[in-house]
Formats: C-alpha cells, structure tokens, sequence
C-alpha cells in the first residue's frame, strides 16, 4: 500500500468539504423531524475519513463530530495495533476487556520486526496464555504477526482453549527466552493449535534438528487445523513442518503452496504435501534460489558464509533433485492447480548455479506437462541478486527453444509473466538490465511471443 500525501490544493479541498459536511449535520441535529436537513450518505462520509487514514489528528477530531463518524474514525484509528515491549502489552491485554476499542481492532504486530538480533527478541517475552487472553479479546482479529520475539515454552493445557480462525499468521524469527535460539518444531506445536483456520500462514526461522516428540508421531490423536495459504521461507525446518502438517491433516484445506526449497528432504515433504493436497490446490510457487550445489567451485567464500545456516548439499545433477517431488505420482490427474510460479537465480557465480536451476526447471516442466493438464497462468521470475549484469550474460546459455517447447505444450496455458522482482524505483542499470532480458526471452521464443502469451511482469512485492 502506497503512502498517502496531502498536497496543498487536496488540504483545502478537504477543508471546504469538511465544512460543508458540519454545517449540514449541525442544521439536521437542530432540525425538527419533520423538517430534516440534507445528509451526506454514509458512503460518503466514509470515504472522506479514509483519506485521512494516516493523520491521526485528523481521525480524533472526526470521531468527535458526530455518532455517524464515530465508528469509521475508530476503525482507522485502532486497525492497528503494534507493540514492541513486554510491559507495554502487558498493560494493553489487562486495559481491552473493558475497551470499546477492541472490536475494531483487525491486525496485531507483536515483535521487533526487522532486527536480528537475540536482544532485541528479548525485549519482548509471550507465553501461550498472554496469547490466548489476546486472541480472546480481540473478536474481529484478522492477521496477527510475531517477528523478532521471545517465547516463553510452557506445557499448557490447551484442551480447554476455544481455538480462533484468522485471516493471517505470520511467525518470523521467534526464539526461545530459555536458549535465546530459534524456536523448534515441538515449540511451535502448542502455538499452532490455538487456531482452528488460518487463511494464511507464513513461516521462517525455525529450528531444523528436531527433538524426538511424541506430537509428529503417526497415530496421535490432534486437533485438526485448517490452513488455505501456506507460505514457507527458505529454511532448514522446512520438512518437519511439512510433515506436521500431513500428520494432523491440514493439507486437505490448502489452496496456495508457496515453499522455498533449501534441501532434498524438503523437496520429498512437498512432494507428500502435493499428494494429499491436489484436490484442492489452485497456486504452486516453487523457488529454487536457495537451492543448489554450492560445493562447486562458482561459489565464493562470502556466499557460502551466507550461506552457513542452510545444509549444504553435495553436488546433484538437478534432474536427479526434481525426481524427489515425484510429480507424477503426487500430482497425477490434479485437475485443480490451475497456477505455476517458479523463482530462479541467475547471478551466483560464473553461471553454472543457475544453468543448474534451469535444468531443475525444465525436468520440472518435463514432468507437470502430462500431470497438470489446466495450468492456465505461469510465472517465471528471475531473482538478479547483488550483480545484475551477469543475469544477461547468463540468459544468453539459457535453452529457449527446448523452454518454448515444453511450455507450448500445456493445453490451456494463455499467460506466461516472464520478469524480475526488480523495485517499482528502478535506476537506469536496472531498467537498462529488465530490458534487455526480455528482448533475449521473446526474440529466442517468437511464437509464444506473437501470439501475446509471453508477457513482460515486474514481481517486486514490497
């Protein structure tokens, strides 16, 4: 969401109009009621408040107007509620219960998001009760967010917690208060379980090495949770959450996977996911940019230091790697995917990398062609990194004809988005770089380009 300015020319067009709307609700409370004043339709007047969404002044002096104002002023002021402190949430959990505040409230950011540090997660400490009470108290709760804090593992028993749906969950960089590390699979299981649906749940940051728990045992009895979006970072816990999801049966409820691909064992787990889900499943995103054989000589000592968090593998022909999705086993007869995404880097190394993740491409696409029969939209997105110039001369080793040729044989594909996640605010080099890409992609693939199915696609999300 873009920011809003209030030029000066929009300040005082707001300013007549505002007036105008008070002297119409001051003539219609001291009307009588068979002689009411013209009013403004609630429309409107709504409207007129959320333009000045980000003024706060403003919103306070609207919520004082009139009863009409009230409830639009307070849904833009309360919509959000961020907090960073232990003291302070504390103090916000004990004032909502005789709060008339909390019923607008829709989106709660707990954490210091953007850090990365164990201090920063310290400043703020939750445990499975606070967040209970919170979730209780807070009716109209849609998105909730933990970033960058500290949970304090507690065995609760959560049997007599009601379980709450939401629209959103993002858990990123929680640890824990004991060990100040990164929290573990069994951890995050009591968190979990304090929901019944999530429309979306994004993960990252969690522990890979799993302690033995008698919760990822087959045959134990769970609460089932019901997930529709599911958005996993690249991360070494990536499997054991997939398999925790298999496991309580929440992967019959999906719709959108979007898994970013770190190792074998998570590529397997997706493989299982995809099989229990394929009914249901309309959006698959697959990024590859942090998969690969970094033991090749094209990786230098930085990128591996980077690189030190995530397992290194081996160096796997890429085809061999894509058979342990087992497409066509997993996905055989899936009628419903009708969405492909596929992240690839092109600029780690001398090149070899990311020829290595078009062959894992193309062995992908090999494979989806007889499997996936409705993919009507594709989108391919070139991840740059920190030296966009090489992506050119990298593109210029890409196979184009065998690409064309296996997307030309998806039936009902009419959209194919080829771009990069360069920023809205590009500069010249990298403008100069997103056209020149694309002059490569339709000239080496003229047909699907004549007949306007490839198209050019900025994927920039922030």
């Amino acid at each position: 969401m873009t920011n809003f300015k209030l030029t000066p020319a929009i300040h005082r067009n707001l300013d007549t109009l505002w007036t105008k709307i008070q002297r119409l609700h001051l003539r219609s409370d001291h009307s009588s009621p068979t002689d009411a004043g013209p009013k403004l339709p609630p429309e409107l007047t709504d409207n007129i408040i959320d333009h000045l969404r980000h003024d706060k002044d403003a919103l306070t002096s609207c919520s004082l107007v009139c009863t009409s104002f009230l409830n639009r002023s307070f849904y833009r002021l309360y919509r959000t509620v961020s907090m960073r402190d232990t003291k302070r949430f504390r103090r916000f959990i004990a004032f909502l219960p005789t709060s008339t505040m909390r019923r607008y409230i829709e989106v709660v950011l707990l954490g210091n998001g953007g850090s990365i540090d164990a201090a920063a997660a310290n400043r703020l400490r939750l445990d499975l009760a606070s967040l209970s009470s919170l979730l209780d108290a807070l009716p109209a709760l849609k998105v909730l967010e933990l970033n960058c804090l500290s949970w304090i593992p507690r065995v609760d028993d959560i049997g007599t917690i009601t379980p709450k749906s939401v629209k959103a969950l993002v858990l990123d960089d929680v640890r824990s208060s004991e060990s100040g590390v990164h929290l573990v699979l069994s951890e995050l299981i009591p968190l979990l379980r304090l929901f019944a649906t999530i429309g979306k749940l994004n993960l990252g940051n969690f522990h890979g090495h799993l302690p033995v728990s008698s919760s990822l045992r087959p045959g134990v009895r769970t609460r089932t949770l019901q997930v529709h979006n599911l958005d996993l970072q690249a991360d070494s816990a990536n499997a054991p959450i997939l398999q925790f999801l298999r496991t309580t049966g929440s992967t019959k409820t999906l719709k959108v996977v979007h898994i970013d691909a770190v190792d074998k064992a998570t590529l397997i787990a997706l493989g299982g996911l995809l099989r229990d889900a394929k009914a249901a499943i309309s959006i698959l995103q697959v990024d590859v940019t942090n998969l690969g054989p970094p033991h090749s000589k094209e990786y230098t000592r930085k990128e591996l230091a980077r690189r030190v968090t995530l397992p290194l593998l081996t160096y796997v022909p890429a085809e061999r790697l894509c058979k342990a999705l087992d497409i066509p086993s997993n996905l055989a007869g899936c009628t419903s995917l009708r969405t492909l995404r596929f992240w690839i880097t092109m600029s780690d190394g001398l090149g070899t990398v990311g020829m290595w993740h078009w062959r894992f491409f193309f062995a992908f696409l090999t494979d989806a062609v007889a499997n996936l029969p409705n993919v009507e939209y594709m989108m391919i997105c070139i991840s740059l990194g920190k030296n966009p110039k090489d992506a050119v001369m990298h593109a210029r080793d890409v196979d184009w004809t065998k690409l064309e040729y296996l997307l030309r044989k998806f039936p009902r594909l009419g959209y194919i988005g080829f771009g990069t996640p360069s920023p809205r605010k590009r500069n010249d080099d990298l403008r100069s770089i997103d056209n020149k890409l694309w002059k490569i992609a339709k000239k080496r693939m003229p047909v699907l380009h004549a007949s306007r199915v490839l198209r050019w696609k900025n994927t920039y999300t922030n």
